[in-house]
């Protein structure tokens, strides 16, 4: 990536000027930018629809998160009878990434 002027950085950013157009880092760079995608991944509301908390995610999997929620609903899926009926609600937009948006 260097030889196309791709610079990697493995660190944790702590904090972000936008007006500036700067990046601080735990270990203790500052760096500037043109453009700053910010992609903090996702973290769960437990609670926030009532009656849905880790429990029932073991039920009714939300597989957001790789790995035994994925692996759930995928045994669920293949369990179904052929012809059954899957609804899968998504939050609506602003979304972090809307389907489509590579």
């Amino acid at each position: 990536m260097k030889a196309a002027g791709v610079d990697v950085v493995h660190d944790t950013a702590t904090a972000i000027d936008p007006a500036g157009k700067k990046v601080r880092l735990a270990g203790g760079r500052t760096l500037d930018y043109d453009y700053l995608v910010v992609a903090p991944g996702i973290q769960f509301m437990w609670g926030g629809i009532q009656g849905y908390d880790q429990a029932a995610a073991q039920t009714m999997p939300h597989a957001w998160i790789a790995g035994a929620q994925t692996a759930l609903l995928r045994k669920q899926l293949e369990a179904m009878p052929d012809g059954g009926l899957v609804i899968i609600g998504v939050p609506s937009n602003p979304f972090t990434l809307p389907t489509g948006t590579l």
